[in-house]
């Protein structure tokens, strides 16, 4: 209860000076996010609490028993959490990771193998953040990100995440993983899993293949989540999801770290799409001037889906109010993904 006290009361002061127009954008965001990893970190602490009060501690896959103060586990946030994106109406998008031996037995009372202990410890903080009660949920958590999603392990080994990702993940996962950082947790586990990220992000890949799956992806999720042909003809327009809105923004940050981070590895440092726009332009991958044209519409079109969770009302608005900031990114879309791409509707 105290966690969900904590989350509201905070959420709820970063609102207020929001409103009064205290704080700038980038600042909400980044406050939001500290909130989400201060009440994951206390609920992964609590849990590690409980379970290690019961069952003992694993051991490392390097022999050496974890402790509290650095266990063998990690959250990594992805999405928003990850991109330091956080809105009021955010869940938060997690991966578990592990570097335990699972199948040596904690060294408690009633031990269990390592992966139990791990399985067990991931299921105690999504209950401890997703419980109903009076005061509601800290946040909705979504997990289908791990590797297979939901038909895999709900916690996974460093060595199995990479080798995933290695053979198996299709590239819009990879696309997933540029927005994607250590949250909380072992600070070894979060270091390799840094090292993962980096070395899976800058490999060698073929521009053009990169170029058609993430057109593909882009068409495929605009057609799914995007305003219907009825909404559009009415004059509305998603800021989010349709031609021209946030997402075609984001997908250009990460085709370019998937495409040319092999050349410029300082490409993949970051997972928030600002400083990956200022990097794709440093490295002359983007120019200066297209970099800021679409830092300014990103920061502009997040603005207002703030001001609209605040408000709790949809992010379907007046098409006709945002043309020029639409443009702006669906010419460069054009340009840097798609030429064939249709003229805007409105």
């Amino acid at each position: 209860r105290e966690l969900r006290l904590f989350k509201k009361s905070e959420v709820l002061a970063v609102a207020a000076s929001d409103v009064l127009a205290e704080r700038p954008l980038m600042k909400v965001s980044d406050t939001l996010t500290d909130i989400a990893e201060v009440v994951l970190d206390t609920a992964l602490n609590l849990a590690l609490q409980s379970m290690s009060a019961r069952h003992g501690l694993p051991l490392r896959t390097d022999g050496e028993r974890a402790t509290l103060d650095a266990p063998a586990f990690a959250i990594v946030g992805y999405g928003k959490l990850g991109g330091i994106e956080m809105s009021y109406s955010s869940d938060l998008d997690i991966v578990f990771l592990h570097d335990v031996d699972e199948q040596a037995d904690t060294d408690g009372a009633k031990p269990l193998s390592g992966m139990a202990f791990c399985t067990r410890l991931a299921q105690k903080v999504m209950t401890l953040l997703t419980t109903q009660t009076l005061d509601g949920r800290a946040y909705e958590i979504d997990t289908r990100l791990r590797p297979s999603g939901q038909a895999g392990m709900l916690v996974v080994s460093l060595q199995a995440f990479e080798q995933y990702q290695q053979k198996s993940a299709w590239l819009w996962e990879h696309q997933a993983l540029v927005r994607a950082r250590g949250a909380c947790g072992g600070a070894r586990v979060l270091a390799a899993f840094a090292q993962i990220r980096q070395r899976i992000l800058t490999l060698p890949r073929d521009e053009t293949v990169v170029r058609e799956e993430v057109r593909e992806m882009r068409q495929k999720m605009r057609d799914h989540l995007g305003s219907s042909k009825a909404q559009r003809e009415a004059g509305f327009f998603h800021l989010k999801h349709d031609a021209g809105g946030i997402v075609d923004i984001e997908f250009m940050a990460q085709y370019g770290v998937l495409a040319w981070s092999a050349a410029n590895p300082d490409l993949a440092r970051y997972s928030d799409n600002v400083r990956l726009l200022d990097d794709l332009a440093t490295a002359g991958c983007l120019s200066r001037a297209d970099a800021d044209a679409l830092t300014d519409a990103y920061l502009r079109v997040r603005a207002a889906t703030h001001q609209l969770a605040l408000a709790q009302a949809s992010l379907s608005v007046e098409a006709v109010t945002w043309h020029s900031t639409r443009m702006i990114v669906h010419t460069l879309w054009r340009r840097l993904i798609d030429p064939m791409a249709q003229p805007l509707d409105d």
